[in-house]
């Protein structure tokens, strides 16, 4: 998200005469920015067979029905000992995790008036503290199994929409 500075920069100059320089409207800012994820998520979704990490997919493509969710979550211990193995200072680490999910919070409220994570919109929730293998193994079976499945499961409309 922008921060409140660029967002209330960009209602004074929405407000002004400057509006009619030459980037006009086309400002590119988070709002800009989710406007152009929307059509880039839908594309996406028409060609199938790709992956997308993040970026509100779930609220984006919640209406395609071809659309298979995950939740990847971990223990905030586990997120820390990922960071200081990439070499991120104990603090650092700490201090990464609690903003990175403060501001997924944000984005999520922010964009679809939603709370992070929003359950009912996925699949399956998987903790990956199990590690990447089996992760990656169960994620694949459910999908192969759900393939199989007389008829394609849909997920239930969540109550708060």
């Amino acid at each position: 998200m922008d921060s409140r500075v660029h967002r209330l920069a960009k209602a004074f100059w929405r407000g002004s005469y400057e509006r009619s320089a030459p980037l006009g409207n086309q400002i590119f800012d988070a709002d800009h920015m989710m406007s152009l994820m929307q059509g880039i998520m839908n594309g996406i979704a028409r060609e199938g067979n790709a992956v997308v990490v993040g970026r509100g997919a779930p609220y984006l493509l919640r209406e395609n029905p071809d659309v298979f969710h995950v939740f990847l979550y971990a223990p905030g211990v586990e997120k820390i000992r990922r960071l200081v193995n990439e070499g991120h200072a104990q603090s650092e680490a700490e201090d990464l995790v609690d903003s990175v999910d403060r501001e997924r919070i944000a984005y999520i409220k922010h964009y679809f008036n939603a709370d992070w994570p929003t359950r009912c919109l996925y699949h399956m929730m998987i903790n990956t503290a199990v590690g990447n293998e089996i992760v990656i193994s169960t994620i694949l079976e459910t999908m192969r199994t759900l393939e199989r499945a007389p008829v394609s499961p849909q997920l239930p409309t969540c109550a708060n929409e």
